[in-house]
């Protein structure tokens, strides 16, 4: 852009030279001879030639510096991207974490109360859900010695937490933050646990 303006100053330039020579011509009357009208004009035909040479020589200056930038740009993105080590993410399943997930959802321990009020929980890489006793009774479920807990857990015989989940076998036993739970009904959507309670 710089360029295409100095090339149109050195025209307009040019164009008042010529003016000048001309009104120099036609009105100043000792040039009358034609060697000296000559020489005037070889002048100023030198003087243009100079300064269109210089507006090429910023023109073709400024193209290799434009291009210098960019290739020295382009070796700093390819520098960057060697920097980057290949991780394995596949093994990292016990270790997951959402960011759009706040951090009281991975607390390793969860009020009944919380939990009842937020109605969903992150932890372990789960999504823990509850359903109440009082709307599906689940009379069906063999869950042996069957109570409810001081905090309103479904839990067996053996104080497990009763759950439910699609992803889990019926009696695998989970580290939940409520407490250790264990299998006992079926979830329909994976990756999701749900805890029996009596709210």
């Amino acid at each position: 852009m710089s360029c295409l303006k100095n090339l149109r100053k050195a025209v307009i330039v040019v164009e008042l030279v010529i003016i000048f020579v001309l009104i120099s011509i036609l009105t100043v009357d000792k040039v009358t001879s034609y060697a000296s009208t000559k020489l005037i004009l070889n002048n100023n035909i030198g003087v243009i030639t100079k300064i269109i040479s210089n507006v090429e020589k910023q023109k073709i200056e400024n193209q290799k510096t434009a291009e210098e930038k960019t290739e020295t740009e382009n070796e700093e993105v390819i520098d960057d991207s060697s920097d980057t080590e290949d991780v394995d993410y596949e093994d990292s399943s016990d270790d997951y974490y959402d960011e759009d997930y706040s951090e009281e959802y991975y607390e390793s321990s969860v009020s009944a109360e919380d939990f009842m009020i937020q109605g969903v929980v992150y932890y372990n890489g789960l999504e823990f859900t509850w359903y109440s006793e009082n709307v599906l009774p689940g009379g069906g479920l063999e869950i042996p010695g069957r109570h409810s807990d001081e905090s309103g857990y479904i839990c067996d015989c053996d104080g497990y937490i009763c759950v439910a989940s699609c992803d889990y076998e019926y009696g695998t036993v989970l580290d939940t933050p409520f407490g250790y739970a264990k299998v006992y009904d079926v979830c329909p959507v994976s990756g999701i646990v749900d805890v029996y309670v009596n709210w």
